[in-house]
Parts: structure tokens; C-alpha cells; sequence
């Protein structure tokens, strides 16, 4: 069977998503797109992806759990995990291991976990956009380490991304899949390619180009859709 959908999105939680990037508002969306998953992958948290993986039941939408990771060169990853447990463990890592900056709202952005009812849950009040304390050899072994998946962010971009860092993906680092923003570049490994929005605002969520084949909609079979490269970008 064929699965549409996004695994880069940010909610209300990243400071540089505006503050329509609620639960509803995105699952509300991504019904409308007709996709079958999202995946909710917040600058060094993953506090409000809980919330949307309980509200994903009402919409028919399959919510993954992750984050978006800065390392110590500043190369961003996309962690996502099987559940709630390795989400717990992923959190207690981000929180250990990031630099601790006190966040400036107005600079930045809020910072803020809410509800299907857009009531503020939690506000988040060291800043999220700094990086970890952990390479990013030291990050991918840890994402394995509880079994999830490690995505090379927008390789596209010329910043904050493997090839801007070091101007290659290296040969001896183990990822599961590649992510490009807007065009696909050529690289120096033989990897599965995806597409995704990296959304901070609702118009950003656009109709996917990247689907993903398996039998069952689950983390496993995701997991194995990247293993044996069942992902076709249109």
C-alpha cells in the first residue's frame, strides 16, 4: 500500500514556527492533504508531539514521534522514534545535553506547549535553537542505540545542514535516509532520498511528494521502508 506524508514538521514549541502551528491546526491540515502520517520534530524537544499523537486518533492521522536535533557543529538531524517510552528517553537526552540559554521571547519567538484547545500547557524557557554538547557521530549512535531512525536534515541548504558543515556526507556515518528542501544534490552515498516541508507556518504544508510503500502504516514498517528503499519521490 501507498502512505503519504510529512516528516518535518514544527509546532508552537520551536521558536521560529508562528503560533498557528498548533495541534488542531496542523492535523486539521494534513487531513485536508489527504496524508496518512505526520511526524512532529521540534527543535530539541519533543514535548508537544505527545499531545498531537493523542489527538492524531480523532483525525485518522498517524503521528510520529521525534525532534529535530542540533549537534555540536551545528548539523541538524531528524530523530524519530517508535514511541512513547524511546520518546521519554530521546527527551531526557535533548535536555541533558543541550546548552542551556535563557530564551528571549520576544527575540526568538515563544516557546510553548499547548492543547486542542490552544490553552499553554508549558512553556519551554531555556532557548531551543541552541546545539547539544554531542557530535553528530555521538547523536546517531545514541538514536540507534533506542532504535529510531536518523535523518540528514535539508542537505540542500548552506547552513545548519551535513554538506554545509563538512561539504560531504561522510562515507562511516550511519543514517537511515537523506532529506533535501527544495532540489536534490548529487552525493557521495548511496542513500534512501525524502522530501518534507520543514514547516514553521501552516501554508508551508503542501501536498508531499515523497511516498512511502508498506502493508501496514507503523514505525517498524517505516523503518523497513528505509531499509529496502520502498520510497518513491514524485
Amino acid at each position: 500500500m501507498k502512505f503519504t506524508g510529512d516528516l518535518h514538521i514544527h509546532t508552537t514549541l520551536s521558536p521560529c514556527a508562528e503560533l498557528e502551528m498548533t495541534p488542531v491546526n496542523i492535523l486539521e491540515k494534513a487531513k485536508r492533504l489527504h496524508w496518512d502520517f505526520i511526524a512532529i520534530t521540534d527543535h530539541n524537544d519533543t514535548l508537544q508531539a505527545k499531545v498531537i499523537e493523542r489527538l492524531g486518533h480523532k483525525y485518522g492521522v498517524k503521528v510520529f514521534l521525534g525532534a529535530e536535533i542540533c549537534t555540536k557543529e551545528e548539523i541538524h538531524v531528524l530523530a524519530i522514534v517508535k514511541g512513547k517510552k524511546e520518546s521519554m528517553t530521546l527527551q531526557k537526552y535533548l535536555e541533558t545535553y543541550r546548552m542551556k540559554v535563557p530564551n528571549n521571547p520576544c527575540y526568538f519567538g515563544d516557546q510553548v506547549v499547548v492543547d486542542e484547545n490552544n490553552n499553554i500547557l508549558y512553556e519551554e524557557s531555556d532557548l531551543l535553537l541552541t546545539s547539544l554538547n554531542r557530535n553528530i557521530y555521538e547523536v546517531s549512535e545514541f538514536i540507534h542505540q533506542i532504535d529510531g531512525l536518523l535523518i540528514a536534515a535539508h542537505v540542500d541548504r548552506e547552513a545548519y545542514s551535513l554538506r554545509s558543515t563538512f561539504g560531504f556526507v561522510p562515507q562511516d556515518l550511519n543514517l537511515d535516509a537523506v532529506e533535501f528542501a527544495k532540489f536534490k544534490p548529487t552525493i557521495e552515498r548511496e542513500l534512501p532520498w525524502i522530501h518534507n516541508s520543514d514547516a514553521h507556518r501552516l501554508e508551508s504544508l503542501k501536498a508531499n511528494r515523497t511516498c512511502y510503500y508498506m502493508e501496514q502504516l507503523n514505525f517498524e514498517n517505516l523503518k523497513n521502508c528505509f531499509k529496502h528503499r520502498d520510497i518513491e519521490i514524485l
